[in-house]
């Protein structure tokens, strides 16, 4: 028993002149009838279909979901009435992009209250500088020190609460020195995807209400597409090679897959979850910047080893791709006794190698390994000929 190691997902086609042949179609397939001369000029050659051990390389596509862990909810620090939403779920944001904007008047007191202690405390400190010296000097009592001291750290202890009460919702002192503001505006603490709003304008909320819903950036799950051969391949824990699907990617993410999808879709397809190795850090390299960077919804591509199988092979030179889908010729029993028939069968294409494809099921039937291409060009130029 042979041993292979199959890559990508591939498949063969043809352009060239053939001879002609009868073709019947049907509900399931093209059918080329040839005589004896016929196939015997397109040197047909047809095998039952092989089993080989194949150790599998497969590239998958597929694209970044939110997961529970990568998604943050964006709250108000203080409750108030609703005057602006500049997102929608789906919207994409950057980190320091305005979500939402809220109006609350105690944030006015608040600022209020800080510019008048700001003014306050000049005058304060001054007193109590002058109290202090003047209690050295023994010109002043202790008590009239003490009560300049303590008004004067009164005073800077009120700033610094109204300090972080104000920087808790956004705004800085420089913006209160420009100008009191009665709204508070609430940023992107990162770069990701708006999953939900939960607010609509003229909505009051309440202290710390959740507003909306983000899933960030680097923190999805890779979610490839398997087809439903693979599916006794492709195991919990397997490694792969995660890298995304455009710009050029050269370099890869090691991870793993973390869970599979129970579920075969009718295109025959299955899901893949996988997630990059320390995929909750962001390190300071290619890999992690590759990993930082990727944003939910974005095309990845996974590159899967599998694991040797007993696997049903076919030349590379007996698979044609028509209409986007693999197909091959298989001989099947004719009607007429004076020809052979071969049917434009489809196929399933799961994995290749150099010079081999492999194949999720076996067609019924003996494949067509020599003279497949002629028989090919025999089923276009008929096919060319009725149109």
């Amino acid at each position: 028993m042979a041993f292979l190691s199959a890559s990508i997902i591939g498949c063969g086609s043809g352009s060239k002149e053939g001879a002609t042949a009868e073709v019947v179609s049907s509900s399931a397939s093209d059918t080329l009838y040839l005589d004896e001369a016929q196939r015997v000029n397109a040197g047909i050659v047809v095998t039952d279909i092989q089993r080989e051990l194949v150790n599998t390389e497969v590239n998958l596509l597929g694209r970044v979901v939110s997961s529970p862990e990568g998604e943050v909810s964006i709250s108000s620090a203080v409750g108030g009435l609703v005057k602006r939403i500049n997102v929608k779920p789906g919207d994409r944001v950057r980190k320091g992009d305005v979500l939402c904007e809220i109006e609350n008047l105690q944030v006015v007191d608040w600022q209020e209250g800080y510019l008048i202690a700001e003014s306050e405390g000049e005058v304060l400190k001054s007193d109590f500088d002058r109290q202090r010296e003047m209690y050295a000097a023994k010109a002043s009592s202790l008590k009239s020190y003490q009560m300049a001291e303590a008004a004067y750290k009164g005073n800077q202890a009120r700033k610094a609460g109204l300090v972080q009460r104000l920087m808790a919702v956004g705004i800085t002192i420089d913006q209160v020195r420009a100008g009191i503001q009665r709204r508070v505006t609430i940023k992107a603490p990162s770069n990701g995807s708006v999953v939900s709003v939960n607010v609509h304008i003229g909505m009051s909320v309440a202290d710390n209400a959740g507003v909306m819903t983000l899933a960030l950036d680097g923190a999805g799950i890779w979610v490839l597409t398997g087809y439903e051969g693979q599916t006794s391949m492709v195991k919990v824990g397997m490694d792969v090679g995660l890298s995304p699907a455009e710009g050029g990617a050269t370099r890869s993410v090691p991870g793993k897959v973390v869970a599979l999808s129970p579920i075969i879709e009718a295109d025959r397809s299955w899901k893949i979850y996988c997630k990059p190795n320390n995929a909750t850090s962001v390190n300071p390299n290619a890999e992690g910047m590759i990993v930082a960077n990727v944003k939910i919804g974005q095309a990845v591509q996974g590159k899967l080893i599998l694991n040797a199988v007993e696997s049903l092979v076919l030349p590379d030179s007996a698979v044609f791709l028509r209409d986007g889908k693999n197909f091959c010729f298989v001989r099947i029993t004719s009607s007429d006794p004076k020809k052979t028939a071969y049917v434009l069968t489809p196929i399933v294409v799961t994995g290749r190698q150099e010079n081999k494809v492999i194949i999720a099921q076996s067609p019924n039937g003996s494949i067509v390994v020599g003279g497949a291409y002629s028989l090919w060009m025999m089923w276009d130029a008929s096919r060319n000929a009725e149109e």
